[in-house]
């Protein structure tokens, strides 16, 4: 017999709450009429570092303990890079990209150790932007070591994510793409074959 999954609600603050909602909501506002590129991710998918690159950022090449990381220096243009595996983006972020129509909205990262309210916070500030913009695209960053690495376990919360995110898949299919991060040198034939290993895997 399988043993039923329970399932328990947090206890949250209503304070804590308000006051999120009283910082996020100008940040939120600020996509409100405008073509959007809402760009979602695993925190650490390096979201905040393609959005930099598309904006035409100064990005440079730092010495790192594993490699090396990509650095921006801060600018007010430019998101915030982080190299840890605490989202940089709490509140939802709006950058325009000058050389085109539309304007980026870096959301704050999924699967982060946050409380509650936070938590609660990040999914209001992913969800909201796309109702108040005028048009909106999805990008979807992954980074690349998630997929060859660890069985592609982070591929799937993702995919999960994305399922209650977006309710209507076949609505927006045109508008969705997906961007393989930390990916230099990587043999793209084989990096598809492990994808069609992965789908045909999980739907067996």
């Amino acid at each position: 017999m399988l043993r039923q999954e329970q399932h328990f609600m947090p206890e949250l603050n209503p304070e804590r709450i308000k006051e999120l909602l009283e910082k996020s909501y100008p940040k939120i506002e600020s996509a409100a009429g405008k073509d959007i590129v809402v760009c979602l991710g695993l925190t650490g998918s390096g979201k905040s570092t393609a959005i930099a690159y598309m904006l035409g950022a100064p990005l440079e090449k730092e010495e790192g303990i594993q490699g090396y990381n990509i650095v921006l220096k801060d600018h007010p243009d430019y998101p915030k890079i982080g190299t840890s595996s605490t989202s940089e983006t709490f509140f939802p972020q709006t950058y325009v990209n000058k050389l085109s129509h539309f304007t980026f909205c870096d959301c704050p990262g999924f699967k982060d150790n946050r409380s509650p309210e936070e938590q609660l916070m990040v999914n209001i500030n992913s969800r909201l932007p796309p109702r108040l913009a005028r048009t909106t695209k999805i990008m979807v960053t992954i980074d690349i070591n998630s997929l060859l690495t660890t069985r592609a376990d982070s591929l799937r919360n993702l995919c999960e994510i994305l399922g209650q995110f977006i309710k209507d898949s076949a609505k927006i299919k045109k508008s969705i793409f997906f961007v393989v991060t930390k990916a230099e040198k990587v043999n793209e034939d084989k990096f598809f074959d492990q994808i069609e290993e992965i789908i045909k895997r999980d739907t067996e």
